[in-house]
């Protein structure tokens, strides 16, 4: 048994332990209790395992030699587990609704959704009496501690969501959601307002948006339910995948992502990929320049460390020069070696032939980075519409081409009948 063999080579036949197997859920699994103190030392198992110097604590042990031993007998494990193992008076304080972390995890939620950006999110934990030390060269990037606590928890251990990178995401996600909800209010406005826009001529074809959006997807998924396409998709978007049994799922993930119509999935199966490639490259191009600027800058900077010595250096002559030059060589190669660097790379940022300062290299490259931020986020929500679209498109090609079967399935019977009510008629 795997919950025995797991014991065994855990607590080493020096623990008593207890299992208890739940065979009465789909997922069958174990529960065990063993005694905290070891029969043969004494100790506890908070003391021998869980304690002092150790880089990986019990649940780590406990996880990996699980891992272990189900890949022996041939058993699925987790690749990326996403949280960490909590203990017990924790388990039981958050299921009973008083625990600290449980609590501080609803505010920083809270916090997240109202939040426009990282710096906005910390901002707000101080306005709500979180202390927070936030240190991204650090391996422990983020933690914080509620008023009233005397030490910090990081946010791993309250869980992956509460990272500075799961933040960043969520707001950004909740960013573009809004943005979307923003362009589908103007996008309804205009199409109440063409409503009451009559055209100058009866015979003058007046193309709407809704042409271009099925033009644009000549070769992809069609309507087979009726003759009048953009009259369907008028009146219900969805019409033609209403009979699916997950079609509510796939409308409001659809939805969600400012996928609004059948159309507008066929239009972005086309389009959408192209769009995304593209953007990558200009992103890639963009980041390197932002780079080249910021380096630029920071060697300007070091530049400036490194002049007093190179000034005194200089003002001296002779035996001094050389001398000063052997005890402080280092530096002085270094200010060589990054004034060489500076007019290098200085040459494409000059204007009348004249340098640029730190300030205004700063400015450009502060702009370049909200043009990047903006194209990062676009990128990033194409993405997410891309994930939606594959997750569903095979159910969704699957249910058209069933239809179109169908169809012509009806078709190819209609006209044999035809044909032999016709055959009939002449004998």
């Amino acid at each position: 048994m795997i919950g025995e063999e797991l014991c065994h080579r855990l607590l080493g036949e020096q623990y008593q332990f207890v299992i208890a197997t739940h065979i009465d859920h789909s997922h069958i699994h174990n529960h065990i209790v063993f005694n905290n103190t070891n029969m043969i030392s004494g100790y506890t198992f908070e003391t021998e395992h869980n304690q002092g110097k150790k880089s990986e604590r019990a649940w780590a042990e406990i996880q990996k030699l699980s891992d272990d031993i189900c890949c022996e007998n041939g058993l699925s494990v987790i690749e990326h587990p996403k949280s960490k193992g909590v203990s017990h008076y924790e388990y039981e304080a958050r299921k009973s609704g008083i625990s600290w972390k449980e609590h501080l995890r609803q505010i920083l939620k809270a916090i997240i959704v109202q939040s426009t950006s990282l710096d906005d999110f910390f901002s707000r934990c101080t306005e709500h009496n979180i202390e927070y030390v936030y240190k991204p060269e650090n391996k422990v990037k983020l933690k914080y501690r509620p008023q009233g606590k005397e030490r910090f928890v990081r946010a791993d251990t309250l869980g992956e969501e509460y990272t500075p990178e799961a933040i960043t995401e969520s707001i950004m996600r909740m960013q573009n959601a809004l943005a979307v909800a923003q362009r589908f209010t103007m996008h309804k406005a205009d199409e109440a307002s063409a409503i009451t826009a009559e055209p100058k001529s009866a015979n003058t074809a007046v193309i709407t948006t809704d042409d271009l959006i099925v033009s644009g997807a000549e070769n992809s998924i069609t309507d087979p339910e009726t003759d009048a396409p953009e009259k369907e998709e008028k009146a219900d978007g969805w019409a033609s995948i209403r009979g699916m049994r997950i079609c509510d799922d796939i409308i409001a993930d659809m939805e969600s992502v400012g996928i609004h119509s059948l159309a507008e999935y066929n239009a972005l199966s086309v389009t959408g990929w192209t769009k995304r490639k593209e953007l990558g490259k200009k992103l890639g191009k963009l980041k390197s320049q932002i780079l080249a600027i910021d380096e630029l800058i920071a060697k300007i900077n070091h530049l400036k460390e490194l002049s007093d010595t190179y000034k005194e250096y200089k003002g001296l002559t002779g035996f001094k020069q050389s001398r000063f030059r052997k005890k402080n060589a280092a530096a002085i190669d270094d200010y060589e070696q990054t004034n060489s660097y500076i007019w290098e790379h200085i040459e494409p940022y000059k204007q009348d032939d004249k340098a640029p300062t730190v300030k205004q290299l700063t400015d450009r490259s502060n702009d370049m980075k909200l043009r990047f931020n903006a194209m990062a986020q676009e990128y990033n929500h194409l993405l997410e519409v891309e994930a939606v679209m594959g997750k569903y498109s095979r159910e969704i090609r699957k249910h058209i081409t069933g239809q179109q079967n169908r169809r012509a399935a009806e078709q190819s019977r209609e006209r044999r009948h035809n044909r032999n009510r016709h055959n009939s008629e002449l004998e």
